[in-house]
């Protein structure tokens, strides 16, 4: 645009260029598209724009554009199944002013104006739906959800599916048989349609359901045995069952909940995490999210929750536990240490890298990170103990002393009485030079994590039975 600073703002906010968006254009000056999309909620929603005759054809497409403040436009294009994959492409491209409506006369169909809200509930809603039978976005989604901003919630306006149902409808450049397979037992009971050009592949699907029904009675015995607590039968089950059918989740996610229950949560996580990357489900990201709970990894645990909220929605079965886990724990920090969630893990990188320098031996370093902790959180009681390690190793028992002392002034009673008793029998160890002290069991480290343990629930809550629409 023309740089006249003083000319209209082409946001259409009616104000002057200058005392509108000048300051925020230049710093956005080479911020990448990427780093654009990324931070897409800041810009105003210019216009959208979706096909016409997308509910009788069952595919939409539907534009987004977000007006940049220098004139410019981020726009983003999603093709939609709303019969039933949901996001089946996707991509965000910048257009100049003179460049949108070319673009919009390039669509294969004839486009019609739509208010952004509903945008987002065909969007959000058909992606939601699709998630209910195990069929994931494509992959384009991650990197154009933010334009539509996935994480807030939408309204639920529109219904998805024919009648309710999925009806799926083969696609040139689908994974045909993959979401056959997903559908075969919905297909069997009634409770999925589909159209393929393949005449042959319905026989595919004959072949694969005396197959399919042996699977989920294996998986009812297994869950059986897991419910009753006879985890050697269960193992032993599971490895026949991994043995069996090595391309499958649901054999890694049983023998990932069998690790879990008998307490084994840190052999259990790569099992889990193998699991999601054959199929993501909300029980297997649930359970996972539990065993990042009991190894007190806070930021890995809430962004599992957030997982679950995204594949079973805020009021599924599994969703709404999420959330309320989620929101308990938000509340909590904000009512503490008035942080955000997301400021609070920023603080928390800071804390273990402070943490890995003491540990390390880089006493002064980590000095600097405690410092820069206790000023954001002053009632954290790690940081002050470490804060005074730190300092009594580079041989300052004064500053040591004062890190015990506000450690023990700002930290609530129980905290003060432990790292009154730690601090004691780690300082009176000094003398003018050396500071000796085992940074293990019994010091003030006693976890880079420790400070959040009291504030969650001991309960180990785990979800047995896979949910086998997810397939």
């Amino acid at each position: 645009m023309n740089d006249n600073k003083y000319e209209a703002c082409p946001c259409g906010s009616g104000k002057k260029f200058k005392f509108c968006c000048y300051e925020k254009r230049e710093t956005l000056r080479g911020v990448s598209d990427a780093g654009l999309t990324r931070r897409a909620a800041e810009f105003p929603v210019d216009k959208c724009f979706i096909s016409q005759g997308w509910k009788e054809r069952g595919l939409a497409q539907v534009l987004v554009a977000r007006q940049l403040p220098d004139g410019t436009s981020l726009i983003a294009s999603y093709l939609v199944d709303v019969f039933c994959l949901g996001i089946k492409n996707a991509f965000v491209a910048r257009l100049k002013p003179d460049e949108m409506r070319p673009f919009l006369n390039s669509c294969p169909d004839a486009m019609q104006e739509i208010s952004y809200e509903d945008a987002r509930s065909v969007i959000m809603g058909a992606v939601e739906f699709a998630m209910r039978f195990g069929l994931p976005p494509h992959e384009s989604w991650v990197t154009s959800r933010a334009i539509v901003e996935s994480d807030r919630p939408f309204g639920r306006k529109f219904d998805f599916g024919k009648d309710g149902k999925p009806f799926y409808i083969a696609g040139p450049h689908d994974d045909t048989r993959r979401i056959m397979k997903q559908l075969a037992p919905l297909v069997k009971e009634g409770n999925a349609h589909y159209l393929c050009v393949d005449d042959s592949f319905p026989d595919d699907i004959a072949e694969d359901q005396d197959d399919e029904i042996l699977f989920e009675e294996w998986c009812g015995e297994i869950s059986c045995l897991l419910e009753d607590v006879e985890f050697e039968d269960a193992k032993e089950a599971i490895e026949d069952f991994l043995q069996d059918y090595p391309e499958r989740w649901e054999p890694l996610y049983f023998k990932a909940t069998c690790l879990m229950l008998e307490g084994n949560d840190a052999q259990a996580i790569p099992f889990f995490d193998r699991a999601i990357a054959i199929q993501p489900s909300p029980e297997a990201y649930f359970n996972l999210a539990n065993a990042h709970r009991s190894l007190l990894h806070i930021e890995e645990w809430i962004a599992c929750l957030k997982k679950v909220i995204e594949f079973d929605g805020d009021t599924g079965d599994i969703g709404e536990s999420a959330k309320a886990d989620v929101d308990d724990f938000a509340s909590t920090i904000q009512r503490n240490d008035g942080l955000s969630l997301d400021r609070y893990f920023e603080v928390g990188r800071m804390f273990e890298r402070a943490f890995e320098d003491l540990t390390s031996g880089r006493f002064g370093d980590a000095v600097c990170g405690f410092s820069d902790v206790v000023k954001i959180l002053p009632r954290h009681v790690q940081s002050y103990g470490n804060l005074g390690l730190a300092y009594a190793a580079l041989g300052d028992r004064r500053r040591a002393l004062e890190g015990r002392e506000s450690g023990l002034v700002n930290a609530p009673p129980p905290c003060a009485w432990f790292a009154d008793n730690c601090a004691r029998s780690r300082i009176a160890s000094l003398n003018s030079n050396v500071f000796h002290a085992d940074l293990g069991d019994g010091s003030l480290t006693v976890s880079s994590r420790a400070s959040v343990a009291t504030t969650w629930k001991s309960s180990k809550r785990v979800a047995i039975r896979p949910f086998l629409n997810w397939r």
